[in-house]
């Protein structure tokens, strides 16, 4: 379980990254050129090893705790968006993160190891 809890994680960050790089990427280019920037390309590939790492959690955890981790990736966009995006931190968003890291820590601790659901016999090759 904490394998997957840690690849849910990962992935949440991998999300947040991935935004914040195309986010920058979009800044110095305009329209369509801005899709091969390697910037992008870049941000795509994590976009990739993010949801890997999300099918990962998958194996072992239930849908509703993985899916509450990675909407945490919020919480990763608010944070780099002050450093790199130049973004103000108003009281506001830091109580929103608080909260939000607060109701992910419950969740957790309530969701336990799942084993993955065989596939029907029609779905298996």
């Amino acid at each position: 379980m904490i394998l997957s809890l840690a690849a849910a994680l990962a992935a949440a960050v991998g999300y947040g990254v991935s935004t914040i790089m195309q986010a920058v990427a979009t800044r110095s280019t305009h329209g369509l050129a801005a899709v091969t920037t390697p910037l992008v390309v870049a941000a795509l590939l994590v976009d990739g090893l993010a949801w890997l790492l999300s099918l990962v959690a998958l194996d072992r955890l239930p849908l509703f705790l993985v899916q509450a981790v990675l909407a945490g990736s919020v919480v990763v966009v608010v944070l780099l968006a002050r450093w790199f995006l130049g973004a103000r931190l108003r009281r506001v968003d830091v109580v929103a993160v608080v909260a939000v890291v607060l109701a992910l820590v419950v969740i957790g601790a309530a969701g336990g190891e799942q084993p993955a659901a065989a596939a029907p016999a029609g779905f298996v090759a």
